[in-house]
């Protein structure tokens, strides 16, 4: 089974731990906002890719925190969030 490599789309060998063409490490996870799946600042999306799983599920329950807590409280988290989180390259 193949792989690609998430900063440049190079593929890579299942033994590979370091990208040959860009040499980014393989296997290291790292929480980032998503550039292509994003609606507002692209946390839900780089949360959704971090765990694998369905970005609109994580928008779903985000928005469910965001209406539990009040609105305010959980937009100024996400914010915070997308000023924390850094940008995918």
């Amino acid at each position: 089974m193949s792989k690609e490599c998430r900063k440049c789309g190079h593929t890579l060998d299942d033994d590979d731990k370091y990208c040959p063409a860009c040499g980014t490490p393989v296997d290291v996870k790292q929480l980032l906002r998503s550039k292509n799946d994003a609606k507002i600042l692209g946390v839900c999306g780089g949360l959704a890719e971090y765990f694998d799983i369905d970005s609109n599920l994580i928008r779903l329950i985000a928005t469910l925190l965001i209406v539990a807590t009040g609105i305010f409280p959980g937009l100024i988290i996400y914010f915070v969030a997308g000023m924390i989180i850094p940008l995918e390259e």
